[in-house]
């Protein structure tokens, strides 16, 4: 077992001894190249930045309080989502430049970004190409922008480049232009609950106005004829209207509230494009398929018929037809959209949904309280016509007061909304922590892990090349293999002589000559 393991380790030092200049020299090569490439390659830097999620939002005066509220994870999620979206990358493209964008995204220093997306030269179609630039830009940020949950509330937003000044740009105008849009549609709601609730107090103002006038009237007409008690039933009636009232009041903002979100569902898109890819017309591996059938069977139907032969004939046809037909789609291309569930229209669905089953809940009980209503109108006929009268002035007065203050409570509240939505961004519930800033500590390349990688590989590559060597070396190099190879007894070596190095048949002969004359 010794001497066989002292053979395989002579017979390993004699491939190294025959080919270490085959396969030292690649490796040596490879090794150069690559370390002197590494040299150019540019320093990559990393910017973040950090966001505080749910830090509680300013209430809607006009929400149903048994809606539930949005948790952190649904926050986690929309702003995660939100960042991501098209406008919003956009936006920090408009901000930042497609330019700048593209050379920090350059980290193997080649321009293989640049030429991606079209830019250097511009043609003639300008706007479509504008558009394509910034299609392609957008998916190269989607692609770099990391976001990662840090607890217990925390986003950190991080980004890599070539540029550090750029990555913070990045990074800032993308956590700004979040922030912007929530304080636009939060503004927006404000003012469309404003408007709603500034029409409605005007209603019910001048119907408390019209409410007091006759109240006062019966009051100055029938002033020796007014009860002194107010009946059970007339309470529970009043307070059954009244509630009914509040009902149909409730019934008409959530309708209002259903033909708001309807429009802005007619506005939004159940999917959003994420990605425009252009590809090879299917067609075209068709057709070079039926293309190459029909030539391997024109070849053998020209072996046995002359080029007159009516198939023969009818194949060069349809072969010319289908080359044809193959030119016309190597010129057209496919265009395929990747889409993505639109998630504002998701959350506007989710609340018309809940809006719906709000109004159904609200018309069941609307029926319940009228019937109530009748059921105590009956049983009140008896009483007076004036005390009747007079609790009916005196209840709809008391109802369309409570309703007057009520819109304008809402109002106020609305108001406060605004003003805080306007005056204290702080208080929103993505608020900024740490703005990205420009970093001068490199996070690649590491210069050693890439110089040992390449070292490594260096060496698989000589050891590669050796074995390679080895395996296509039919030569036989051992006594074992000859006798193996002539399946007989061998009975002695041949050396190897070679001209050039002084021991060849022909030196040999003229060295035997020169003794034998001095002897």
């Amino acid at each position: 077992m010794q001497e066989q393991g002292k053979i395989d380790i002579d017979k390993y030092l004699d491939i190294l001894h025959k080919y270490k200049w085959h396969g030292i020299v690649p490796a040596l090569i490879f090794v150069v190249s690559f370390t002197i490439g590494s040299l150019f390659l540019p320093k990559v830097y990393e910017s973040s930045c950090t966001v505080e999620v749910d830090r509680g939002t300013i209430e809607n005066p006009l929400k149903n309080g048994t809606e539930r509220p949005p948790d952190l994870g649904d926050h986690l999620r929309v702003f995660s989502e939100s960042a991501l979206k098209w406008d919003i990358l956009s936006r920090v493209v408009d901000k930042v430049g497609a330019e700048a964008i593209i050379e920090n995204s350059d980290v193997y220093n080649i321009g293989k970004a640049a030429r991606s997306v079209g830019l250097g030269k511009r043609n003639s179609r300008g706007s479509r190409d504008d558009l394509s630039q910034k299609e392609a830009v957008t998916a190269l940020l989607r692609k770099g922008i990391r976001v990662q949950q840090r607890q217990p509330r925390f986003l950190v937003l991080s980004y890599r480049g070539t540029h550090s000044s750029v990555n913070a740009d990045i990074l800032n105008t993308l956590v700004s232009s979040l922030i912007e849009e929530k304080i636009k549609l939060e503004l927006t709601q404000a003012g469309r609950s404003f408007e709603f609730l500034k029409t409605e107090m005007e209603s019910y103002r001048q119907k408390l106005e019209e409410a007091e006038a006759r109240l006062k009237e019966f009051k100055e007409q029938h002033i020796s004829e007014l009860p002194n008690d107010a009946n059970i039933n007339l309470s529970q009636l009043s307070n059954d209207k009244s509630d009914v009232l509040a009902c149909e009041l409730e019934m008409k903002e959530l309708t209002t509230r259903v033909r708001y979100i309807d429009e802005e569902l007619q506005k939004q898109k159940e999917l959003v494009v994420s990605e425009v890819r252009r590809e090879a017309n299917p067609m075209l591996t068709v057709l070079n398929e039926r293309i190459v059938d029909m030539e391997v069977e024109l070849t053998r139907l020209r072996t046995n018929y002359t080029e007159l032969h009516p198939r023969v004939v009818e194949l060069k046809g349809q072969l010319e037809d289908l080359k044809r037909q193959r030119t016309e789609a190597e010129n057209s291309t496919v265009n395929s959209e990747t889409s993505m569930l639109n998630p504002v229209h998701q959350q506007l669905t989710q609340d018309k949904q809940n809006t719906l089953v709000r109004i159904e809940v609200l018309k069941n009980r609307l029926a319940n309280l009228k019937r109530r209503v009748d059921e105590n109108e009956k049983k009140v006929r008896s009483m007076p016509a004036q005390e009747q009268q007079l609790v009916t002035l005196t209840r709809n007065y008391e109802v369309t007061s409570n309703i007057y203050n009520m819109f304008l409570q809402k109002v106020e509240e609305v108001r406060v909304q605004e003003k805080l939505v306007t005056d204290e961004k702080d208080k929103e519930s993505f608020r900024v922590i740490e703005y990205a800033r420009a970093t001068f500590a490199s996070v690649a390349p590491n210069r050693m892990q890439l110089l040992f990688m390449i070292l490594l590989a260096g060496g698989g590559i000589c050891v590669g090349m050796m074995a390679l060597l080895n395996f296509f070396d039919d030569s036989l190099r051992s006594v074992e293999e000859a006798k193996e190879f002539l399946k007989k007894p061998l009975l002695g070596t041949v050396p190897s002589l070679s001209s050039h190095e002084g021991n060849g048949a022909v030196s040999v002969r003229e060295r035997l000559l020169k003794a034998i004359g001095k002897s």
